[in-house]
């Protein structure tokens, strides 16, 4: 089972592109937590992570939502 705070910022990119610090707020964490915990979820090619001018925006791969639906992961290949 992942970490609490991993399981709550893996839906919060679900909506949108996120940057780090909305979705540490959104976890109720702090920003350099947060960064620890997408770096494990784009790791596992949970999440996908972009520059834009100063920040870097997240936002959740379809393998991500697979996950986040419990459909079978294995068809998103």
């Amino acid at each position: 089972m992942p970490p609490p705070t991993r399981s709550a910022v893996a839906p919060a990119t679900a909506a949108n592109f996120r940057t780090t610090g909305e979705l540490a707020r959104r976890a109720g964490t702090t920003p350099p937590n947060a960064s620890r915990h997408i770096t494990a979820l784009r790791e596992a090619a949970l999440v996908t992570s972009h520059r834009h001018r100063n920040a870097t925006l997240h936002t959740i791969t379809k393998l991500g939502h697979a996950l986040l639906e419990g459909r079978d992961v294995r068809l998103c290949a």
